[in-house]
């Protein structure tokens, strides 16, 4: 059988993460078939999925580092090694997307080091969102294989979940006083995010603004000592769990400004989906944050000011009249990073590598 279609396999796969859906569907315009794989082959049981595919493109590495032995981190890590290895040996292309510098948990920093720099050895291309990515994953991983690096943006989250209730209804429902300044921190909560600075930051602000903190904590042992941080406070209210769809736009649509008091960041999603929403942002001022706002339509700080986040809210809270006005500017910029010119990209950097050269040969199977 002769065909020109690509077969490429998502490892690993994330199960309802709408950013491998939406560049699969769009990928499927290319000729690109995607299917969904798993990690279980470093263990030694190589998964089907991966049999009659292309390309092997690989997102997130952080599963790889989740034990907390040493003994048997070392040897998974050495058998997912000499997978890739054996990958490249039977033909596979390699392609990684960095979404994180490094594991955001930092329990085995020099595995995680290792990792990384053999994934990115073993990738025929190595993709970032956005420029200053680039420049972070060539200084930090090793300058000799910067010519791998591409750069394919991370695409909006326009029209991908519901968005049709008003900002009056939103706080109704959210029991939020229609007068009020509010600030909201959504998306999974983990240590890194730095959401006792938010916290912080807001207490100075000295009243006359709300804060709701949403999402899924990482571990129960960060949402108890949210849960205790907070009490019975009116002014910060916490919405711990996990958030259905068609309930995202509640939080977005009451709330006046985004905030983002991230430690680390390389790739935020959270600000592309804050920006698709039409709201102000408050940021640091690092990663792709910087290529993605601007301060039209964000409040950016720099992280080594003690006192940055703060500022930037209290900056938020002078500017509250232009708030409305920036968020609709953000919307208006991220609708430039189109899922379809992504997955255009995207899919010739995947025939670059089976056609190294611009040669299209079809292949037989």
């Amino acid at each position: 059988m002769r065909t020109n279609r690509l077969k490429v396999a998502y490892v690993p796969a994330v199960q309802g993460n709408p950013y491998l859906e939406i560049l699969a569907s769009h990928l499927a315009e290319h000729g690109v078939e995607v299917s969904y794989g798993n990690l279980s082959w470093i263990l030694g049981r190589f998964d089907p999925a991966l049999a009659d595919v292309d390309v092997v493109h690989i997102h997130w590495l952080g599963a790889l580092l989740g034990d907390p032995r040493r003994v048997h981190l070392t040897a998974k890590l050495i058998r997912f090694g000499l997978s890739l290895a054996w990958l490249r040996l039977g033909g596979k292309k390699i392609v990684w997307t960095v979404h994180n510098l490094y594991a955001h948990e930092r329990a085995h920093m020099a595995f995680d080091r290792y990792l990384r720099r053999w994934v990115g050895r073993c990738a025929n291309v190595v993709l970032t969102h956005c420029e200053n990515a680039r420049r972070q994953v060539a200084e930090d991983y090793g300058k000799g294989w910067a010519r791998k690096i591409a750069v394919v943006p991370h695409g909006h989250f326009i029209d991908v979940y519901p968005n049709d209730v008003s900002k009056t209804e939103a706080r109704e429902k959210l029991g939020i006083d229609e007068d009020v300044l509010l600030f909201l921190f959504f998306g999974q909560i983990r240590d890194y995010k730095g959401i006792p600075e938010l916290i912080d930051a807001f207490d100075r602000l000295g009243g006359g603004a709300s804060l709701i903190i949403a999402g899924m904590p990482r571990d129960r042992e960060i949402g108890s000592r949210l849960t205790d941080r907070v009490g019975s406070r009116h002014d910060v209210r916490l919405r711990l769990g996990f958030i259905p769809h068609d309930e995202i736009q509640l939080f977005m649509n009451a709330c006046d400004a985004v905030v983002f008091p991230y430690r680390d960041v390389l790739t935020s999603g959270g600000t592309i989906l804050a920006m698709s929403f039409g709201r102000a942002c408050v940021a640091p001022r690092m990663g792709c944050i910087e290529e993605l706002v601007d301060a039209r339509g964000a409040f950016l700080y720099d992280t080594l000011d003690d006192q940055g986040l703060y500022k930037a809210m209290q900056r938020a809270v002078d500017a509250r009249e232009k708030l409305v006005h920036m968020g609709q500017h953000n919307r208006t910029e991220i609708e430039r990073l189109s899922w379809p010119a992504i997955a255009k990209k995207t899919a010739e950097l995947y025939r670059q590598c089976l056609y190294p050269g611009g040669s299209r040969r079809t292949k037989t199977r």
